[in-house]
């Protein structure tokens, strides 16, 4: 029998609505947040290799939504689809909605070539949805096109990479892998995958009960009432209200890292940031770039701050990975040539050889012991004491926001990418004398005379509002009496 495979939004929309019955919310209503239509176009079309649900738990309907995904890939896309979840029943759980969605008027039941009831469904084609258990044993075996995980959070890491190779391209389907989940843990699965999808450009959607409640949404208002009197504020707030749990763990302070990214998320429609500038070259203004080589699974990631202003604010980024050397070295060339200024780059290990190649002047950092600990160190300062400003470029602001403690002082430890091209380029600016620091009961600035310079800025050229708040807030520290 013949189903036409969706190409477009609203062949998907129609084939859900014509032959599974339910039209999915398309509205995105909280700040940042996504909306369920949108999260299921992304893995159905599988527009980046992996895509991250975070949903309200019990009210987002990532369960019901994964098994019409699953059910819309096995009749559309003839695809294999394996189901794994935090335990087996919650396998068995996205699997019942399977079952639920073959009884309906319009299911084309004669696609079907085994029992509706059946923990795996075997469809005319050859191809099969399968509940998986959460074991090593049984995430070893079977490669689908397709890999949905459900209630992620709870499930092992370990565990879950093994899962994670499953996925294989065949017979014109596209391999992809949906991690869905509430949040549960500070410092769990979810948190090393969000920190994952920002170096990987995976796509990321969240979306809480204010997307699906009525009158866009199947869920009631009553039950809203009735639930937010059952659990406490905490769980409230990080499971349904999708607030950030308490950051055990997180190298910077996660309020000093908003401050420090203002305005809306700036995206990126793959795992790389094309160059781009936020501000353009000012003459005679100075700047310090730093820059991060890539290794076998890293990117290379630059950064560019102005230096003569505070804060410091980021005026150019770029993030590439899988580039020639001649490549590499022209990127940042030509970025230092349109900023010029000081700067510094990454010359740890394989980073070497690129030093002989470059020919303007670059500081070639070497990161090991105490040097490495200081360059850390002082560019967390700088954050905290909110000496530091940029665009709240996505996959950059992650990287900072979910950079952890072990990341950075374990032996075994792996720096973001573009944590240390900023810590690289924050070094080699002419703020890194020494950070901003409260000593005793005097405030001790760097050797530039911050309250003169912030002055001078102001009246100089307009900043956006984050930005003067920063100085003034500034300013009012160092006016303070002792």
């Amino acid at each position: 029998m013949s189903i036409p495979r969706p190409r477009t939004d609203d062949e998907l929309k129609a084939f859900l609505a014509n032959t599974l019955g339910i039209r999915l919310p398309c509205t995105s209503v909280c700040k940042g947040h996504s909306n369920p239509f949108a999260a299921f176009s992304d893995a159905f079309f599988a527009k980046t290799p992996v895509t991250l649900w975070i949903a309200s738990r019990g009210f987002g309907g990532k369960t019901f939504n994964m098994g019409a995904l699953a059910m819309a890939e096995a009749l559309t896309l003839r695809a294999d689809v394996t189901l794994l979840g935090g335990s087996g029943e919650q396998s068995e759980r996205v699997h019942e909605y399977l079952k639920e969605f073959w009884e309906l008027p319009n299911a084309p039941i004669a696609a079907l070539a085994s029992d509706a009831s059946a923990k795996r469904s075997k469809l005319i084609w050859g191809n099969k949805v399968v509940a998986l258990m959460a074991s090593n044993k049984s995430v070893s075996g079977p490669h689908p096109q397709r890999l949905r995980v459900d209630e992620v959070d709870l499930v092992d890491m370990k565990l879950l990479d093994q899962a994670l190779g499953q996925p294989m391209t065949k017979r014109g389907v596209e391999a992809h892998v949906l991690l869905s989940t509430a949040r549960y843990f500070a410092e769990g699965t979810l948190s090393e995958l969000v920190k994952r999808a920002a170096e990987k450009g995976w796509g990321i959607h969240e979306w809480c009960w204010r997307e699906v409640v009525e009158p866009i949404g199947w869920l009631l208002k009553s039950e809203i009432a009735r639930q937010r009197n059952v659990v406490t504020d905490a769980m409230w707030k990080v499971q349904y209200d999708l607030q950030e749990p308490s950051p055990e763990g997180r190298a910077i302070d996660v309020e000093k890292v908003e401050r420090m990214f203002f305005g809306e998320p700036i995206p990126s429609e793959t795992e790389n940031f094309a160059y781009a500038e936020f501000e353009p070259p000012v003459e005679h203004a100075s700047y310090a770039t730093g820059a991060d080589w890539a290794r076998s699974r890293d990117f290379v990631e630059i950064v560019t701050l102005r230096d003569d202003v505070f804060p410091l604010r980021l005026v150019a980024y770029q993030r590439f990975r899988k580039r020639p050397t001649p490549y590499i070295i022209a990127a940042f060339e030509a970025q230092t040539t349109r900023y010029p200024g000081t700067s510094a780059n990454d010359a740890t290990g394989g980073g070497t050889y690129l030093q002989d190649l470059i020919e303007q002047p670059t500081e070639a950092f070497v990161m090991v012991g105490m040097r490495r600990k200081n360059l850390f160190v002082d560019y967390i300062v700088a954050i905290e004491h909110e000496e530091i400003v940029s665009p709240k470029i996505d996959v950059l602001y992650k990287q900072h926001k979910f950079c952890k403690n072990d990341d950075l002082w374990k032996p075994s430890g792996h720096p973001p990418d573009g944590f240390v091209a900023g810590s690289l380029a924050y070094h080699a600016s002419s703020a890194a004398t020494r950070p901003l620091r409260f000593g005793g009961t005097k405030y001790e600035a760097s050797a530039r005379s911050l309250p003169q310079l912030a002055s001078t800025q102001v009246k100089s050229e307009p900043l956006e509002q984050e930005q003067k708040t920063g100085i003034e807030r500034a300013l009012g520290f160092l006016g303070k009496k002792e």
